[in-house]
């Protein structure tokens, strides 16, 4: 696993209880919006990552 998806999922488990979305990612870690954005489409895709809507309820 690469280096910056390493640090976007610990990142994730360290605040699973928050409402995030990859500006605030981005912005937390310091990194690109485009890689963040990139990582995060490419976790959903092999399910390590789900996306929740905030508009559903």
């Amino acid at each position: 696993m690469r280096s910056k998806e390493s640090t976007i999922i610990r990142f994730l488990i360290e605040n699973k209880n928050k409402e995030l979305n990859i500006r605030s990612i981005s912005k937390s870690l310091k990194m690109d919006y485009k890689n963040v954005y990139s990582i995060i489409k490419r976790l959903e895709k092999i399910s390590l990552v789900k996306h929740l809507d905030s508009q559903a309820e």
